[in-house]
């Protein structure tokens, strides 16, 4: 079975999401030096 935050991360990542709820926390997106795109939790 798969991991919810990580299904919710990927399908936001493949739709070009800014950000993603996940468990009442709002996740956003930013780019690394490398330029993949991560969530980190909005704070």
């Amino acid at each position: 079975m798969a991991n919810e935050y990580f299904t919710l991360m990927n399908k936001a990542r493949k739709d070009g999401a800014e950000s993603f709820t996940y468990k009442g926390k709002t996740y956003v997106a930013t780019k690394t030096k490398t330029g993949m795109v991560v969530y980190k939790e909005k704070k």
